[in-house]
């Protein structure tokens, strides 16, 4: 959101595949008009790592994220090996 009002939406399915103990993630961002699909998996018991691919340009996108509290989680994606964005996320508590 910015000024009170939505940039973007996105709807999200998530299933888990317990044979590869991934969960994969399918997911339809409004502004692109394309669905991409992700395996999302824990490397610790605070990190992970999903694996994207993106359709619209055959490219695959990797993030690594940390859950560093219980209130705050990082991620930093890389594209062909390069970071392409870093971003911080903060629950908000109502």
């Amino acid at each position: 959101m910015s000024n009170g009002e939505i940039d973007d939406s996105v709807e999200q399915l998530f299933g888990y595949d317990a044979k590869t103990d991934k969960f994969i993630l399918a997911e339809l961002i409004k502004s692109l008009s394309i669905v991409q699909v992700s395996s999302c998996w824990f490397t610790t018991k605070h990190t992970g790592r999903i694996i994207t691919y993106d359709p619209s340009d055959n490219s695959t996108i990797k993030i690594n994220f940390e859950f560093v509290s219980l209130d705050m989680m990082t991620e930093t994606a890389t594209l062909n090996n390069n970071i392409t964005v870093e971003m911080l996320f903060n629950r908000t508590k109502k």
